[in-house]
């Protein structure tokens, strides 16, 4: 697919956000940028399937702490992810999770 110059250009700045490791809003302001129109533009541009990066990893690393996780046997959990998907575990032994932490 052929980008307009436009997209081009603000595929650019997305880029860029992503690689500063700065927040949008930050980022737009030390760039003298609309951060609602840097925004706009990301949303555009998936919904295009036009990726912000090649490299883009949709996974978020999670480290547990090496203490033994202790609860009662058969207990229910749910994982609130940053980017808002929630995961609940029913059933979950003990044993159970701290396998998975150390995955």
């Amino acid at each position: 697919m052929q980008l307009t110059t436009k997209q081009q250009y603000w595929l650019s700045h997305i880029t860029a956000v992503q690689k500063s490791k700065q927040s949008m809003s930050a980022y737009a302001a030390h760039n003298n940028i609309c951060v609602k129109a840097l925004y706009s533009w990301k949303w555009q541009l998936k919904q295009l399937s036009i990726p912000a990066s090649q490299n883009e990893n949709p996974f978020i690393k999670i480290t547990a702490s090496e203490t033994p996780v202790t609860m009662a046997s058969g207990i229910g959990v749910k994982v609130f992810m940053p980017n808002g998907i929630s995961l609940q575990l029913q059933q979950l032994t003990a044993e159970t999770l701290n396998m998975l932490l150390r995955l």
